[in-house]
């Protein structure tokens, strides 16, 4: 009877080490390259996207949506609460807002066409 306990004490175990030594063995998935939820092209976060923006713009929320959408980083600055934000869009020939630049790219304004255009370079 002793000698079966130690049997099957020895089969449990070596049951058990070779089961761990699969699961270490398994690769591990590959995490996912983030995609846009409009193209399914994978995200470049190698360009720059600042926007002029206020608080109130409907028009603003729908790129700041665009942007979070398509999982694109972007610095916003506030035209209305920040005085140098001001003074840089005035200085870059700012008119309307969104003002969006992308690289030394400029668009006044939210066309979503035309931005997805420039930033994918389509």
């Amino acid at each position: 009877m002793k000698h079966l306990k130690i049997t099957a004490f020895v089969f449990a175990a070596l049951t058990l080490a070779a089961a761990f030594f699969y699961i270490q063995a398994q690769p591990l998935e590959r995490a996912t390259t983030p995609t846009t939820k409009t193209t399914n092209k994978p995200v470049t976060q190698s360009k720059t996207v600042i926007m002029y923006a206020t608080s109130w713009c409907p028009y603003c929320q729908k790129a700041r949506e665009y942007f979070a959408a398509n999982n694109i980083h972007y610095t916003e600055y506030d035209t209305e609460k920040d005085e140098q934000a001001l003074q840089r869009y005035k200085s870059l020939g700012g008119r309307g807002i969104p003002f969006i630049l992308i690289d030394e790219l400029r668009i006044s304004g939210f066309d979503e066409k035309r931005l997805h255009a420039i930033y994918y370079d389509e």
